[in-house]
């Protein structure tokens, strides 16, 4: 049936001609080449379509063109398409036309859709002007044998521009959604191009873009201004934070020295939405003191989302580097971060999680910190006020209380530098120097009977250093056997009364050794025991 309707015989420059068939006023099939702007020795893509508003089964037309200023015509993204149901085969047999044929087997209308693309480069020395892409010898069939008249021959021009950049921005529009107010999206990237082909660098001076929309420092781009070459692009990053609860709208648009702009702004939206969220540090701030010698000292900060709803993202946890008690530079504070299970967390509405600070103080004075901890729903922080102290601690041996310096004969000294087994002494095993003073108050008759050596009148005991002494009785010789001499030796630490000691001594009284004396009994015994030691010797005296 198909022989029967078109003429294959005449097919020797690829035209698929019609012959003996009536015009048939039924069809009204419209065929469409596009349209492009090149720079001289760029390539224009052109698109052939085909709108089918009959039953059109077969076609065969040209496109005339200008051979001088395209020399160079590619065919292969036509020739062989697939059109379902319809096959195309293109031919650029004769310079200056290119032949397509459209046709069906069996004979079903010819979809409508696009033929094929066919590429013209033109030559790099072609003028600047509009060349016209013509559609010419058209020759259509419907199932019934009939010829049929196309309604529209829409013909195309490719226009060749002055050599010029190519700016595109993609995607024309971003969507960033629900956004919880009062804190910033995800960036979303923009790509910007040159697509030019022309060996002209675009130059990208600058970015307008609408408030709560704002650029982010991600992405690609460098700082404007900068240059992209043909064929380059980079990538710029927009985030979006609203202030207000509500739907936004705006754009972004980059600003170029392109020639041809295909696309230079892209359309933003969001939509701020409302949150419980709520970051909060318990305890609220840290007022501690603490020895310069007792090592570090921790407390826990609890931070919770007080909020039942939207969860938060805690971003940071940090001091503030404050200025410790020199006063030098910011960070030289006492305070440092120990544990901290929050960085990086989120916390659902109830959660909490810890973090916790430390200080350390190493010379007195005043040290003075923060705690900040950072979240996209609010930030909190926890001042720190810490005092590094220092503190004498004295111990004396003999400790305070009574103290025997024992006995002697008169006009005798007894000294006593060790007590117990240990250096009689003063000990100051703090972090802080202690002014230790020492008063001598004798009792009855005891005046110029005791002293210390060194004299303890005022005496500087340094932080963990001992100051060494002794005590001394001198006894009166005039003292009689039994008398004895006391005396209080008090003693303030940095003015504050820390402790008495009561000494005392005495003269050694004489004691003689007790003899018993003999009863009668006894002489008879003595003289019974003489009387046989006696007849003993005598005895052994004989043997001998």
């Amino acid at each position: 049936m198909y022989s029967k309707i078109f003429n294959l015989g005449v097919k020797t420059a690829g035209v698929l001609a019609l012959s003996g068939m009536a015009i048939s006023a039924m069809a009204q099939p419209n065929i469409t080449v596009g349209d492009a702007t090149i720079a001289a020795g760029g390539t224009a893509e052109i698109v052939v379509s085909f709108e089918n508003n009959g039953d059109v089964v077969g076609k065969n037309f040209d496109i005339l063109y200008d051979e001088v200023a395209f020399p160079d015509v590619d065919i292969s993204n036509c020739d062989g398409n697939d059109m379902g149901p319809g096959g195309v085969s293109c031919f650029n047999n004769v310079p200056g036309t290119v032949t397509i044929v459209v046709a069906t087997f069996p004979l079903n209308p010819i979809a409508s859709t696009d033929i094929g693309t066919i590429s013209f480069t033109s030559a790099p020395g072609a003028a600047e002007q509009d060349y016209a892409l013509t559609i010419d010898n058209v020759t259509m069939g419907d199932s019934g044998g009939s010829a049929v008249a196309p309604d529209e021959l829409n013909n195309g021009t490719i226009t060749i521009a002055p050599v010029t950049a190519v700016l595109n921005v993609a995607p024309p529009a971003l969507m960033f959604g629900n956004q919880q107010t009062g804190t910033t999206s995800a960036p979303q990237p923009i790509t910007i191009s040159n697509t030019g082909s022309d060996g002209i660098d675009l130059t990208v001076s600058g970015f307008d873009i609408d408030a709560p929309f704002a650029l982010e420092g991600g992405g690609t781009c460098d700082e404007p201004p900068f240059d992209l070459a043909d064929g380059e692009s980079c990538t710029q990053h927009v985030e979006f934070s609203p202030t207000a609860d509500g739907e936004v709208t705006g754009s972004i648009t980059v600003n170029s020295d392109a020639g041809v702009v295909t696309n230079d702004t892209v359309a933003l939206s969001g939509e701020g939405v409302p949150s419980d969220a709520n970051l909060v540090i318990a305890p609220e701030d840290w007022v501690v003191s603490r020895d310069i010698d007792d090592g570090e000292i921790c407390l826990d900060f609890t931070l919770s989302n007080s909020g039942s709803t939207n969860s938060l993202d805690i971003s940071s946890v940090s001091l503030t580097g404050g200025v410790g008690v020199s006063g030098a530079s910011p960070g030289d504070s006492a305070f440092s971060l120990g544990d901290d299970t929050c960085s990086g967390e989120t916390l659902q509405g109830g959660d909490t999680c810890e973090v916790e600070v430390c200080f350390n103080p190493t010379e007195e004075g005043v040290s003075n910190d923060s705690l900040v901890v950072t979240s996209d729903a609010n930030d909190v922080s926890a001042p720190l006020t810490g005092e590094g102290t220092a503190e004498a601690e004295i111990s004396v041996n003999p400790p305070f209380g009574a103290v025997n310096l024992g006995e002697s004969q008169a006009g005798e000294t007894i000294t006593v530098s060790t007590f117990q087994g240990s250096p009689v002494a003063v000990t100051n095993s703090g972090s802080a120097d202690a002014e230790l003073s020492c008063s001598l108050t004798p009792g009855t008759d005891s005046a110029g009977v005791f002293s210390t050596s060194p004299a303890l009148g005022s005496v500087n005991v340094g932080a963990g250093e001992t100051v060494p002494f002794s005590i001394s009785c001198a006894l009166p010789a005039d003292a009689d056997d039994g008398d004895q001499f006391s005396a209080t030796l008090s003693c303030d630490v940095d003015g504050e009364f820390a402790g008495d000691h009561e000494l005392s001594c005495a003269v050694q009284a004489f004691q003689p050794i007790p003899i018993n004396t003999l009863q009668p009994l006894g002489l008879a015994l003595f003289a019974l025991l003489m009387l046989l030691m006696g007849g003993i010797s005598i005895r052994l005296f004989r043997a001998s």
